[in-house]
C-alpha cells in the first residue's frame, strides 16, 4: 500500500481546488478510516478520475485504492456496503 500511496501523492493536482487537494490527501495519508470518510473519501475519488483521466491514464489509482478502502473500512464496522449516492 505504501507505494500506492506514493503514487496518488503525485497525481493528487489539479482538477481539484486547494482544499480538496488536501482533504484528498489527508484521507490518502490516513490508515484508518471511518465510515463517513471513506465515503467522502471515493466521492473525492470519482470526481477525480471523472475530470482527469484523460489527462492522466494512472488516474484510475485514485479511484481504486479509495474503494478498496471503502470497502476494508465498511468491514472493520460490520456495515453493509452500498452504492454511494454520488449526488449528495
Amino acid at each position: 500500500m505504501d507505494y500506492l500511496k506514493a503514487t496518488l501523492k503525485g497525481l493528487t493536482t489539479n482538477p481539484f481546488t486547494e482544499a480538496e487537494r488536501k482533504r484528498l490527501t489527508e484521507l490518502i495519508n490516513k490508515d484508518d478510516l471511518t465510515p463517513e470518510e471513506a465515503d467522502e473519501l471515493e466521492r473525492l475519488a470519482i470526481k477525480f478520475f471523472d475530470e482527469y483521466i484523460s489527462k492522466n491514464p494512472d488516474a484510475w489509482k485514485v479511484l481504486f485504492y479509495a474503494a478498496y478502502k471503502r470497502g476494508e473500512t465498511y468491514g472493520k464496522y460490520g456495515k453493509k456496503l452500498t452504492p454511494l449516492n454520488h449526488n449528495p
